[in-house]
């Protein structure tokens, strides 16, 4: 089971609403011999787009994000995937439904279906967008197709979170476009209780693993480095030192197992210590940084 889309943020000001994920209503089609899976994605930091939210009127005080259609494509059956492109770009933040307020106009683009493969047309499609541009470009003549509600008051009004409003329902195509190459950080820590950061006692060793994973297409380079914050410098270590790295594949083998060892030396007797873990590298979302802190 291989991931196509990763989503595992914390949204900081609003969150996508009920009965939706931060990445949600997937849709694949195929086109040339390639997937091509098309979703909605709410309020991603890790794009800038953490401020995506609706300002509640106040007939709807508890809010929801606005929604991004986003394409990330396959050519060798779903092994790999591209980093996510967006198709629909949106980004409206702090819109204002209130009657005369700043920025009226909310767009939150969800609930979108796509043809289940692509076809081949030159011309124009009764007037339809070809949002093409949004994806670097495209010169040739095979095409998908979308629909999509574009809520101007985005969350489920009967759950208090927007109102009942007409929205529109539009339609787009998009050329199959080739994918990219690049590689992407996603880490999993391994025995880490429910309040991370973890915590030791001062003298006690502590080694928690760190899986790195390339969750790109492309061969990954990462190096990290340590800044400690507080406590005696060398209180921690990955991998028994305080800089390192490595080389990880988009293949089979596509991950790696660091060690981060806490109270790295018994000698030190360590009390309300701090660092940053700080990974760089040639993948799409340099740099990654992981505070880590015990008592």
């Amino acid at each position: 089971i291989r991931s196509a889309v990763v989503g595992e943020w914390e949204p900081p000001k609003c969150n996508p609403g009920a009965f939706n994920l931060n990445v949600s209503q997937p849709q694949l089609s195929v086109c040339n011999s390639n997937l091509y899976l098309t979703y909605s994605e709410f309020a991603n930091p890790l794009k800038g787009h953490g401020d995506d939210c609706h300002i509640r009127a106040s007939h709807s005080p508890t809010g929801a994000a606005n929604g991004d259609l986003l394409l990330t494509v396959s050519s060798n059956y779903g092994f790999n995937w591209d980093p996510g492109r967006d198709l629909t770009a949106s980004y409206t933040p702090n819109c204002d439904t209130v009657p005369g307020g700043v920025n009226p106009d909310c767009q939150s683009d969800t609930w979108h279906s796509a043809t289940r493969y692509g076809i081949d047309i030159t011309g124009d499609i009764f007037g339809m967008t070809d949002v093409s541009a949004n994806l670097g470009g495209y010169a040739g003549s095979d095409y998908l197709f979308v629909e999509y509600v574009n809520d101007r008051e985005p969350g489920a009004a009967i759950l208090n979170e927007g109102a009942w409003t007409l929205s529109s329902l539009r339609t787009f195509r998009f050329g199959c476009v080739d994918l990219v190459e690049a590689s992407y950080f996603c880490t999993l820590l391994l025995g880490f209780g429910i309040d991370d950061p973890t915590y030791t006692l001062p003298g006690q060793l502590l080694d928690t693993p760190l899986v790195i994973e390339n969750c790109g297409n492309k061969l990954m380079n990462y190096s990290y480095t340590i800044e400690f914050l507080s406590g005696p410098v060398g209180h921690l270590t990955v991998d028994g030192g305080v800089s390192g790295g490595g080389t990880i594949s988009a293949g089979i083998n596509n991950k790696d197992t660091l060690i981060i060892r806490l109270n790295a030396t018994e000698s030190l007797v360590t009390q309300n210590a701090s660092a940053k873990i700080i990974f760089t590298g040639n993948f799409q979302n340099s740099p990654q940084v992981f505070e880590v802190g015990y008592d």
